[in-house]
């Protein structure tokens, strides 16, 4: 199973702790890059559509 279902980008926390401990990993970033679509007439969507999915 991914990390993300990349068809409604859902990020799968339980997944990612799961796959961080098997590792074996000592230390680890999570970086998360916002990405939105920068045109007319979704971008006056922006900080509403980030509320939202966060």
């Amino acid at each position: 199973m991914p990390l993300i279902d990349s068809l409604i980008a859902i990020i799968i926390p339980a997944k990612i702790i799961e796959d961080t401990k098997a590792s074996g990993a000592k230390e680890v970033v999570l970086l998360l890059e916002i990405s939105h679509k920068e045109r007319f007439p979704t971008e006056y969507q922006a900080i509403d559509d980030l509320k939202k999915s966060a």
